[in-house]
């Protein structure tokens, strides 16, 4: 560029960095995104959007937020190299990046990698993060006095929830509670074959707890957090 006193000057790009700030572009002018929320599940892909949306107001299209789902916490090394090879090349991706997983992935991951950009939600995951009171109703409403629970029968099935230690799934809240909600029905009398389990899969287990948890204050403060964090990256 020419300086004032009609000299050239020339400036030269020795990293990707320098490159960017020379060209004035950004990570979306390639990759069509400036952030990135990472989750590990189907329920979390239908489940953290809505979540975003009851808490911001905004979409993550709004934002220009790519939410990528790495389909499982057993798949966690191999999409860590997938993410880490499409990351290469660009200007500080992992710095425009949030990883929000249940908390049982605390057991998978090592050390180097929970960095101030990896939030963990939960006792076990994502479900028991959610209050009992709204599970209370949560249920109620999809039984619609069927079968009726209070606030005591969701409790026990959250004290029950090992903590410290990954566990198989049996174990974690939501299959806890489907079973006792079964266990419920068959004591009352009724037939069994006549009983209705909670959804627990994908969009339709996303769309059996978002029917309650429909206001900010609902959301878990972990996952605001990881919000304030995705909304702060530059």
């Amino acid at each position: 560029y020419k300086l004032e006193n009609g000299y050239t000057k020339l400036s030269s790009c020795e990293d990707v960095e320098s490159i960017f700030e020379s060209l004035k572009v950004k990570n979306s002018d390639f990759l069509f995104h400036d952030k990135f929320l990472i989750v590990e599940g189907d329920t979390e892909q239908f489940l953290i959007p809505a979540f975003y949306k009851i808490y911001t107001g905004r979409t993550f299209i709004e934002d220009n937020i790519q939410l990528i789902n790495i389909e499982g916490k057993d798949k966690w090394r191999l999409n860590k190299g997938v993410l880490k090879a499409i990351s290469e090349g660009f200007n500080k991706i992992e710095n425009s990046m949030i990883l929000l997983f249940d908390n049982d992935m605390n057991y998978e991951m090592d050390g180097v990698d929970k960095t101030e950009n990896v939030f963990f939600v939960g006792k076990q995951d994502i479900e028991d993060s959610i209050e009992n009171s709204l599970w209370t109703e949560i249920v109620n409403q999809f039984y619609d006095g069927i079968l009726v629970i209070d606030e005591a029968f969701i409790q026990e099935v959250f004290d029950s929830v090992p903590e410290g230690a990954r566990v198989q799934s049996n174990k974690k809240f939501f299959k806890k509670l489907a079973s006792s909600l079964k266990s419920k029905w068959r004591e009352g009398g009724n037939d069994i074959d006549e009983f209705r389990p909670i959804p627990d899969k994908g969009n339709e287990s996303a769309e059996f707890i978002l029917n309650v948890v429909n206001h900010s204050d609902h959301i878990p403060f972990k996952i605001k957090e990881a919000f304030d964090k995705l909304i702060a990256l530059y």
